[in-house]
């Protein structure tokens, strides 16, 4: 009878370790469905199961790259066979900390998903960045409940991690027969399954990319499928390059009309000459974190979160196709004031953020534009200035003075994120008093972001916290308008509130429409009449508009228009790892590792129309891509600030 011969010690290993990984895989898969339930409803269970499948799909490449440096380790020691102690307890130190990278990744996408309805990706790393990134993150968490159910049991689950790993290298790493044929053709079949692991596919000849997680109508499911490792990995590797630079030029000047030879370097720069005189009108800007429109009682999802907001939009000029630059609140920062949309920058490190760029630039912003007239140009903001880098790009461009945490009372109520809304408004509201001259303030507001910490003198209609800090953000609004309609300056201001960016209140498509869709009003009763407007509005034409209503000449060489003499024929929008572009009818959804997107979102048709419009695709695939890429054309020619 022959002799038995063993699977070799360093396979035993790598396939163990892999049932490990996918384990990990599908308990987080598990607990990202059970967040989103809601989103499945009436999907046809073999639908769902399928989506698992995918997921294995993707966990199998993760597994092959984690776990082909340790197979080759192993098998070096295999091939030696003898038992070695301290090789074993390095190799258990080694999978552990790559396992509980792992299970790190898998764990944190789950809030960043709920948060963002996106995989974590690069630019998660956003928030450590800064001073004090590390230290916000980390009362981000301690402040708010939920996230610990999330992290608590994490430290357990490592921890789980390493005696698992242990056994596994322990019992499996003993001496062997020296089977060298056996071994070798076992080892050579290993490493061809690592390798086709690592592609995804056998026979096709491009690797799997995240265009193979689309295989339903369901926007939930064809995410679910995604490893967050693959994901962040994926977007650090992806080419950002959109298009041409001249093409993008030429037809970001057919979208803004421009018809005759640029007098300036920057070939999107066109001059507005005013009709008469500066009117010298005090600009209030209120960025409102998280206020979709999708909250306000017009939209006919919520009812009585934002009365005070219902009554303005009534008083004031409001467009009700706003859309915001993109899903945080440094995009809308710079969209607002700089009039430009994130800059998708060949520096992975900061893909999405041109306010944290280095070095930092300075723009032909609104705040330069203003203060060349004579204003006096202030920041609010709830908590400390080094946010984000915030107080070196706001420094750099013409704001003179930044009121942050240093500046408040230190007793005041606070969350997490500084001081709340009501004491923020009224100290900026009593900062304005003392104004002699022309001011432009902008207030950026955060109650409305998690963890919700709602001041206990206010009495809210509501139980779940979630609307109750939206109703007391509105009640804050008011509280400042009331303030302000007492003072000199009311009569002879211009007050701009847009949202920040939106959230997934409405979850219908991934990215939500409602991250995007946003509140924009201008009041000023004694100037402006009340309109709805219905044109399609960015956050970038905050700053062209407001300089033709202040009659102030400029050169604008933004990406945005003054909505009182133009129109968009679409706005665009970007995620994290994507492009969004809106129109009358559809909603597109484009990236450079995605299969295109299209939907008819009006109706919340949740069908993918991309194969059967292909000219709508395109029409719509060129205004994204043209307003990205001319944007990353300026920021590399340094043309920003060019006059």
């Amino acid at each position: 009878m022959s002799k038995k011969v063993d699977i070799p010690v360093s396979v035993k290993i790598t396939l163990k370790f892999y049932l490990v990984i996918v384990v990990i895989s599908l308990l987080y898969r598990l607990g990202l469905m059970f967040c989103h339930l809601d989103e499945i409803a009436g999907v046809p269970l073999l639908t769902v199961i399928k989506g698992f499948f995918v997921g294995l799909h993707f966990d199998t490449v993760t597994s092959s790259y984690i776990l082909a440096l340790p197979f080759i380790i192993f098998t070096i020691f295999d091939f030696i066979g003898k038992k070695n102690v301290v090789f074993e307890k390095i190799m258990t130190v080694v999978m552990t900390v790559l396992l509980s990278i792992l299970t790190f990744a898998c764990v944190s996408d789950i809030p960043y998903y709920n948060q963002f309805a996106d995989h974590i990706n690069l630019t998660a790393m956003d928030w450590f960045k800064g001073d004090n990134g590390l230290a916000d993150v980390t009362n981000m968490i301690i402040g708010d409940p939920s996230l610990w159910l999330f992290f608590i049991p994490l430290v357990l689950v490592i921890i789980g991690i390493y005696y698992v790993s242990k056994k596994i290298v322990r019992n499996t790493t003993i001496l062997q027969s020296k089977h060298y044929i056996v071994k070798s053709i076992s080892t050579l079949v290993m490493l061809v399954l690592i390798f086709f692991g690592m592609r995804g596919y056998v026979t096709r000849e491009r690797p799997i990319s995240v265009y193979d997680s689309f295989y339903c109508e369901n926007s939930f499911l064809n995410q679910m499928g995604h490893n967050p490792t693959y994901t962040f990995i994926t977007s650090y590797l992806t080419d950002v390059t959109l298009m041409d630079d001249e093409l993008a030029i030429a037809n970001m000047r057919q979208y803004l009309d421009i018809q005759e030879d640029s007098e300036f370097q920057n070939p999107l720069s066109r001059r507005f000459v005013a009709d008469t005189v500066p009117n010298n009108c005090n600009v209030v800007l209120i960025l409102m974190e998280s206020m979709s429109a999708d909250l306000l009682t017009r939209s006919g999802h919520y009812q009585g979160l934002t009365p005070f907001l219902d009554s303005l939009v009534n008083q004031s000029l409001y467009f009700e196709n706003c859309f915001s630059a993109g899903k945080h609140t440094i995009s809308g920062i710079f969209a607002s004031t700089c009039g430009y949309a994130n800059t998708f920058n060949d520096d992975p490190t900061y893909q999405f953020n041109p306010v944290k760029s280095e070095p930092v630039l300075t723009y032909n912003s609104m705040p330069k534009t203003l203060k060349g007239n004579g204003y006096h140009t202030m920041f609010f903001l709830s908590h400390e200035a080094t946010w984000e880098k915030l107080d070196v790009f706001l420094n750099k461009n013409h704001i003179d003075r930044i009121y942050s945490s240093l500046d408040y009372d230190p007793n005041a109520e606070k969350s997490n994120w500084g001081v709340c809304d009501d004491y923020l408004l009224q100290y900026a509201a009593n900062t304005f008093n003392s104004c002699e001259k022309p001011f432009f303030g902008v207030i950026m507001t955060v109650s409305n972001h998690q963890p919700y910490i709602i001041p206990k003198s206010f009495q809210s209609h509501f139980k779940n916290d979630k609307d109750a800090v939206v109703e007391y953000a509105d009640w804050s609004l008011r509280h400042f308008f009331e303030t302000a309609a007492k003072t000199e300056w009311f009569d002879n201001t211009i007050f701009v509130l847009v949202g920040d960016h939106g959230k997934d209140y409405v979850k219908s498509y991934i990215p939500p429409v409602s991250y995007f869709h946003i509140p924009l009003v201008f009041y000023a009763p004694s100037r402006l009449q009340p309109e709805i407007n219905s044109g399609f509005v960015s956050q970038v034409d905050i700053y062209p508009t407001l300089m033709g209503m202040l009659d102030i000449s400029f050169v604008n060489n933004t990406m945005g228009i003054n909505l009182l003499q133009e129109k968009r024929p679409m706005v665009f929008s970007s995620g994290d790892t994507e492009y969004c572009v809106f129109d009358n009818d559809w909603y597109f959804i484009g990236s450079k590792n995605k299969p295109p997107q299209l939907y008819h979102y009006q109706d919340f048709d949740g069908k993918n129309y991309a194969e059967e419009k292909p000219e709508v695709v395109q029409r719509m695939k060129n205004y994204g891509e043209s307003n990205f890429q001319s944007f990353n054309y300026i920021y590399k020619k340094r043309l920003q600030n060019v006059e």
